[in-house]
């Protein structure tokens, strides 16, 4: 989906085309088959109009995600700080935007990361990648009960079979140990 949503994107240039992209990728039942190379091509593209229009806060999110899911991840760190600028209270950019930085500093969320966590827990209380990620913050730290309770708040979010919700309690039970 996202980048399908970047070639929408590129064609159009507005968030109407971001979730038309979303909703015909759904309606198809499976992404499109992209080359390495027309993935970056689109890529390139929208950081030159990126470039040119650079108040564009969904462009520089699209492009920050679309970095992030090839694994570019300093990339994706310089256009999430692009998109935060132009959307400061959304939980669920800040909550990315803090995985994004922890893969570049060796998977570590201390500092800069913990910050835009807490940031994003502040908009939205139940965002569920913000309170995964400050549990594993306080995880980190060796705070097991810290994390705990930020993982028990996301149980109620999930449903009670969902994998998320398995990948939660055995975070906690690894915690109680």
């Amino acid at each position: 989906v996202p980048l399908i949503s970047v070639l929408l994107y590129l064609a159009l240039g507005n968030r109407q085309g971001l979730e038309s992209a979303a909703q015909v990728s759904a309606q198809q039942g499976a992404p499109h088959q992209l080359s390495k190379e027309q993935i970056e091509s689109m890529v390139v593209r929208l950081k030159q109009r990126l470039e040119s229009t650079p108040d564009d806060g969904v462009g520089w999110l699209t492009l920050a995600r679309t970095y992030n899911a090839i694994g570019r991840y300093g990339e994706a760190a310089a256009a999430f700080a692009k998109a935060e600028a132009k959307f400061p209270q959304d939980a669920q950019l800040l909550a990315d935007y803090a995985d994004t930085l922890a893969m570049t500093q060796g998977q570590r969320l201390e500092g800069r990361p913990e910050i835009l966590i807490q940031r994003a827990l502040k908009a939205d209380a139940n965002n569920l990648k913000a309170l995964a990620l400050a549990g594993t913050v306080e995880f980190e730290k060796r705070d097991f009960g810290k994390a705990i309770e930020y993982w028990r708040q996301i149980l109620p979010l999930l449903s009670a079979d969902s994998e998320m919700g398995n990948s939660v309690r055995a975070s906690i039970q690894e915690a109680q140990d």
